[in-house]
């Protein structure tokens, strides 16, 4: 099951001396919640630069794949955000492929 989302509002912040990237969500099935990107930034490759605010607060919301998304076509699964976001359950296909990982 897809579902979109719609950003509600993002807060991006230093606490002491580590950056945290915290959004809240809405999605279109009007649950929301609010997640930590952070843990994004120490995957590294594509996501490194979510430690820069300049390039972070860069997202939006692209209506046609209803995801996160950065104008170097780095975006999140929304499927993940809404996991991530709401506690709900990865889709079963998604969780193997974690069990993989």
């Amino acid at each position: 099951m897809l579902i979109g989302l719609n950003l509600l509002g993002y807060t991006a912040f230093y606490l002491f001396t580590h950056f945290l990237i915290v959004a809240q969500l809405i999605f279109e099935n009007s649950k929301k919640g609010i997640i930590n990107l952070q843990c994004y930034v120490n995957k590294g490759g594509v996501f490194s630069r979510f430690s820069e605010s300049e390039y972070f607060t860069q997202f939006y919301v692209n209506k046609e794949i209803g995801t996160l998304c950065w104008p170097d076509g780095v975006d999140i699964a929304p499927e993940t955000l809404y996991h991530e976001a709401t506690g709900e359950p990865l889709p079963a296909w998604m969780q193997s492929e974690k069990a993989v990982a």
